[in-house]
């Protein structure tokens, strides 16, 4: 499957993502800022010095921040005592101990998780999430005034399923 990068403005168009990941692409959400960091790194690409314009359909893969791994899967969603198992979509509201505005699904993206919001203020570890964006265990996940955390139930030989 193909891996598709899109900004926080292309991610826009409602189903638009829905409708790439029903064709069988692989969906990355760039951070709010990646396309003014990509132009400033990639200046003299995009404005070549005799002052010519340039049609650039593509830049090389930046090293720009990205997330540190976690030792393990994220396997459960956290709140208070209670930890939920992920199912392959597992909605916040279905936690025990959710309430009205608890705003987000954790979903199974091969290995690891991704948290896709369904309301307007979902925080990951305090960043502002307005589209699916990759997840691991510690992560903590707030919907207004509500937070979860991702863990990693482990038994000692494997990370529990």
């Amino acid at each position: 499957p193909t891996t598709l990068a899109l900004t926080s403005r292309a991610s826009r168009p409602p189903g638009l993502a829905a409708y790439l990941e029903a064709a069988g692409h692989r969906l990355t959400h760039l951070p709010e800022d990646a396309l003014p960091q990509a132009v400033a790194r990639h200046a003299d690409r995009l404005a070549p010095a005799d002052g010519g314009a340039r049609l650039v359909t593509a830049l090389p893969a930046g090293a720009g921040a990205t997330r540190k791994p976690s030792p393990a899967p994220a396997t459960h969603l956290l709140r208070g005592a209670i930890a939920l198992p992920l199912a392959d979509d597992t909605a916040a509201g279905d936690h025990p101990l959710a309430g009205a505005g608890d705003g987000f699904r954790v979903a199974r993206r091969g290995a690891g998780v991704a948290i896709v919001p369904t309301c307007a203020d979902v925080r990951v570890n305090g960043e502002r999430v307005e589209f699916e964006r990759a997840a691991g265990a510690g992560d903590v996940i707030r919907c207004g005034d509500v937070e979860f955390r991702l863990i990693a139930v482990w038994d000692g030989a494997r990370a529990a399923s």
